[in-house]
């Protein structure tokens, strides 16, 4: 197999995934309720699979050098749907938090191991135009994903966790006849568990965090944890306010992944080739403040999905952003490195403490963690204008 052919199969194995990661998302929302078992679960099973993916993603990174890539896509394809069964048969709490908690750890595998791979067959010109793409699918596949999820609701919901399951081990079977013929170097040096232990990024990360790049970090933590409050509790709004069913859960999302694909087409790409990285953070937190806050002043559904519609437009430009955010800091080729995995690391920890949060505020009222994800991201742009005085 050539290099062009190889890397055919692997895009179509990454979309193959993707759509199945994201079949069960919409129906979540419905499955929780159905269980009665309290809002805030709907937060802590969401925190429960970001921690697990935080704190396993080195290890899948350490795991890289020391087994073949087939038997690892393999054995977490599989994996994944298991955990997922487990999440459709539970009926506790502790049920949820642990089968959400084993999906994180396996979900963890797929946003590391695809792109280690990616690299391993890229050349340095080609790494960053093969990311993109990679990038572009991973949305639109997502979307599908979301999409055909809603859809099979109609038949049931938990048939959808049935299908999930078994459509993640075919790609389980997919990933190991694909990958398995490849000349993978592997490590011979013995596994050491401190290199497993994901709060060691923290410790590493104290050479690189000069006065400005704490700033930068500290509102990307609370970006996500604000993004992390809209996000969890929209899914669950929409069913829980306005009966939405699952098939128009997927619906909104799989129009809110194209619109993604657009913004960050168009008008994300201009805005980093147009302005200042800082200057293009201040006019981020404003739109992202302006459009979250639109949703607090309805109850029409259709209004609140419309103006929902305009925040995640906006909050499709996070990502890349943020990493050029980061990026732009250092000159130092390794400094740049530390600090992405730095930024992977207080993003996830983010979605953890806003998932959280989300769950116990939408306890209180439905609304409040629509309101303390807008004063997050308005306290963000105040904070980045007297930021930008002061430099």
């Amino acid at each position: 197999m050539n290099k062009k052919q190889r890397l055919l199969f692997f895009f179509i194995t990454i979309v193959l995934s993707n759509i199945g990661i994201n079949l069960a998302h919409p129906v979540t929302p419905a499955f929780l309720q159905s269980l009665n078992l309290g809002d805030f679960v709907f937060g802590l099973a969401y925190a429960a699979m970001a921690f697990f993916n935080f704190s396993t993603s080195l290890t899948w990174g350490s795991l890289t050098s020391k087994f073949k890539i087939s038997w690892l896509l393999l054995f977490t394809s599989v994996g994944y749907g298991i955990a997922q069964l487990l999440f459709g048969s539970a009926t506790t709490v502790a049920q949820i938090v642990v089968a959400r908690g084993l999906a994180g750890v396996f979900a963890s595998a797929f946003s590391i191991l695809p792109i280690n791979y990616l690299i391993s067959i890229s050349s340095k010109e080609e790494r960053m135009r093969n990311i993109t793409i990679v990038s572009i699918i991973m949305a639109i596949a997502s979307s599908m994903g979301y999409l055909m999820g809603g859809l099979l609701a109609e038949i049931s919901i938990y048939f959808v966790f049935v299908f999930q399951t078994v459509w993640m081990m075919v790609v389980g079977i997919v990933f190991y006849l694909v990958f398995n013929h490849t000349n993978q170097p592997l490590s011979q040096q013995p596994l050491k568990l401190g290199d497993l232990n994901p709060f060691r990024i923290f410790g590493q990360a104290k050479q690189i965090l000069h006065r400005y790049a704490a700033f930068v970090f500290i509102v990307i933590f609370f970006s996500w944890v604000a993004a992390t409050l809209f996000d969890s509790s929209f899914n669950y709004y929409i069913k829980d306010v306005f009966d939405f069913p699952p098939k128009i859960n997927g619906y909104i999302k799989a129009l809110i992944g194209v619109l993604s694909l657009l913004i960050n087409s168009f008008l994300t790409i201009r805005l980093l080739n147009t302005f200042d990285i800082k200057k293009v953070n201040r006019i981020f937190y404003v739109l992202l403040t302006m459009a979250s806050s639109l949703v607090l002043f309805v109850n029409n559904p259709q209004l609140f999905v419309t103006f929902s519609f305009v925040y995640y437009t906006m909050n499709a430009m996070i990502l890349p952003i943020q990493q050029n955010t980061v990026s732009s800091l250092y000159e130092n080729q390794e400094d740049s490195n530390l600090a992405m995995g730095f930024y992977n690391a207080v993003k996830m920890l983010g979605g953890v403490g806003g998932s959280l949060v989300a769950g116990f505020a939408y306890e209180i009222r439905p609304l409040l963690p629509f309101v303390i994800a807008t004063v997050i991201f308005a306290l963000l742009m105040i904070l980045n204008f007297r930021k930008e005085k002061s430099i």
